[in-house]
């Protein structure tokens, strides 16, 4: 694989843009439904006419890369486009330990690390700076944001957005489709569905 598409133009996807071009992958195009967006170009790649129906005129060779940062939203694109080949993008400035496992479509920007044996689910996030340490269990369409840590044996469920600057504790649980707040300090667990937040400790709103 030395080509891939990415579907969404905004900031995410961006980030996605300069992590692939940074592995050595060439971007063939981008995808998005923002009409205003068809026909320009995001930092030298074209973005295609026809929105994310023209995914299917798209040679089933070249793998897709889903850089949209809404979980739910990806999580949509990924059913709709069931059975295409999705990309995995490291960034060359992360880290990644030989034991760890990066499912597909995950993508890790630089400066992240992923400690042994860690587990990073279907198109996940491990943004700039994040980290997850021993035995951490990152759920489907889960977003770590910028710079948030996670201690060893932490579980993060599908869809869960662990904001930026967080810090969990060893062992802790957030819960499927959660929101923790950016700053927060996870230091119980957060049921599925919360959205927590606070300076100091993560409290349900």
């Amino acid at each position: 694989m030395h080509q891939i598409a990415i579907i969404g133009a905004g900031g995410h996807a961006r980030e996605c843009l300069e992590t692939a071009r940074a592995m050595g992958l060439e971007v063939v195009c981008l995808f998005d439904d923002d009409r205003m967006l068809w026909d320009t170009e995001v930092l030298g790649a074209p973005v295609r006419t026809g929105g994310l129906d023209a995914v299917s005129d798209l040679d089933r060779n070249t793998a897709l890369v889903i850089g949209v940062g809404d979980n739910a939203r990806r999580r949509d694109i990924a059913g709709r486009f069931e059975g295409r080949s999705f990309a995995t993008l490291v960034h060359p400035f992360a880290w990644v330990s030989p034991s760890a496992e990066l499912a597909e479509g995950a993508v890790v920007h630089p400066g992240a690390v992923v400690q042994a044996e860690a587990r990073i689910g279907r198109h996940a996030i491990l943004n700039t700076s994040a980290s997850a340490s021993h035995g951490v269990v990152i759920g489907d369409f889960a977003h770590i944001a910028v710079g948030a840590r996670l201690a060893g044996i932490v579980t993060v469920g599908q869809g869960a957005l662990v904001g930026a600057g967080v810090a969990a504790r060893p062992g802790a649980r957030i819960g499927d489709w959660a929101t923790v707040g950016a700053g927060a300090a996870v230091i119980g667990d957060v049921a599925d569905g919360v959205t927590a937040y606070g300076e100091g400790r993560a409290r349900p709103r």
